[in-house]
């Protein structure tokens, strides 16, 4: 898709087990925007590492290709296990409403994602590699267990006396910015950042 750059309409994107993203969104700098209610539902297409290894068949669902941070304004429904994948660094999403259902969000394979609300999905949260998710002021993460995977990077932002009441594990990197953070579960990855500025 590169037509039509706002939608207000609802929109449910059904992941297949076939290589290949149900949705692809490139080439507009930014400019897409999502107001209706989104729901995306796994499985999706073979996930991919950052050395484009076929790894799992069971995430899904959208791609963005040089599309520039999408704004997801519309609540964000999870089913089963859903995948975002990005071709650039600067390519991703920003979810400014709920993150809700019963699903997984697995962020593959590079790109910038942000949550800047509360969030109740019920399951896992991976950060892939070259991979960063920014939680923002009142966001949170979802309630399930967060993997950070090698040179991916889970990043709290401008938040006071957080705790997050997740368990955050892995080889990456969590950096905390401009925040106060309380930990109250398991917390092991392989670098821990703070900057107070």
């Amino acid at each position: 898709e590169n037509a039509k750059t706002v939608h207000d309409d609802d929109w449910h994107i059904v992941g297949n087990s076939n290589y290949g993203a149900s949705l692809m969104l490139y080439n507009n700098n930014g400019k897409w925007v999502f107001n209706g209610k989104m729901t995306l539902e796994g499985p999706g297409f073979l996930g991919m590492d950052n050395t484009y290894n076929n790894v799992n068949a069971t995430y899904s669902t959208i791609r963005f290709r040089n599309s520039g941070v999408v704004k997801l304004n519309g609540e964000v429904e999870i089913r089963k296990n859903v995948q975002l994948t990005s071709e650039h660094d600067s390519s991703g999403a920003t979810f400014n409403n709920t993150v809700s259902g019963d699903g997984s969000l697995y962020f593959s394979h590079r790109g910038a994602y942000s949550f800047n609300v509360a969030n109740t999905y019920a399951g896992k949260t991976v950060v892939g590699p070259s991979s960063t998710l920014t939680v923002n002021q009142s966001g949170t993460l979802g309630k399930g267990d967060v993997e950070i995977k090698a040179n991916g990077t889970l990043k709290f932002k401008n938040k006071t006396a957080t705790a997050t009441d997740n368990v955050i594990t892995g080889a990456g990197k969590v950096a905390v910015v401009n925040s106060q953070l309380a930990i109250a579960k398991e917390f092991s990855v392989g670098t821990l950042s703070v900057d107070a500025t």
